[in-house]
């Protein structure tokens, strides 16, 4: 996702959604992708969503706007405290140095608009 400009972040995210709406199609009103209890499914997608989650978080872009379902799983799998255990202490600092630097699409127009307000003020009604 780490793209310098805005027509190769959506080319790329295009790509995702074509996954995402799959997805959204396949779940259920259910918690996780098969129950009430994590599975194989959710930790197999569970990068993805973690990272989502973050660039969500952190530049107020969310890739899974349109998706609801998707979106519950994440916030859902993300709220498990499954994570935790899944990726160093430092992997979100790490993670959005490279993925949301200013060097970055995302990294610069999160830097030089309004999604810094919607991140800092937690009002990013869709974001985890």
């Amino acid at each position: 996702m780490r793209s310098s400009d805005g027509m190769t972040l959506q080319e790329r995210v295009n790509k995702l959604k074509k996954i995402f709406a799959k997805v959204e199609a396949a779940l259920t009103t259910s918690t996780y992708f098969k129950g009430e209890s994590l599975s194989n499914v959710d930790i197999a997608w569970l990068p993805l969503l973690h990272r989502s989650s973050i660039i969500c978080r952190r530049s107020g872009y969310d890739m899974l706007e349109g998706y609801p379902k998707v979106q519950a799983w994440r916030k859902a799998t993300m709220n498990s405290g499954i994570v935790a255990g899944s990726v160093a202490e430092d992997f979100e600092e790490a993670f959005s140095g490279f993925y949301l630097s200013t060097e970055t699409y995302l990294g610069a127009q999160a830097e030089s608009s309004a999604l810094l307000k919607c991140v800092a003020e937690n009002q990013c009604a869709n974001c985890c």
